[in-house]
């Protein structure tokens, strides 16, 4: 059913999906469009919840990879910048004495 779908979905995803603008466009698609339901799925539906749930999902795993490679590349820079105050403690150690 509906319900346990939605539960099953995390709340910020749950948030897109049914949105205001999701749920009409949905409404009139549903309008527009002939049905063929089959185990609660229209199957006609071209553009349906499931298409955007699917765009979505894409979107996001795109940007978690993103921010994964963009972390990796801060912490790289900071791995650099430790290494080259410790070699400047090095030299100043060797000035002092």
């Amino acid at each position: 059913t509906i319900t346990e779908r939605r539960a099953s979905y995390p709340l910020q995803q749950r948030l897109k999906i049914y949105s205001p603008d999701t749920m009409a466009r949905r409404l009139n698609q549903e309008k527009t469009q002939g049905k063929l339901v089959v185990n609660g799925v229209n199957i006609l539906n071209k553009s349906c919840l499931d298409k955007d749930i699917i765009l979505d999902r894409m979107k996001q795993r795109r940007e978690t990879h993103n921010q994964k490679c963009h972390r990796a590349e801060i912490l790289r820079q900071a791995i650099s910048y430790i290494e080259s105050i410790k070699r400047e403690n090095e030299a100043m150690r060797i000035q002092l004495g």
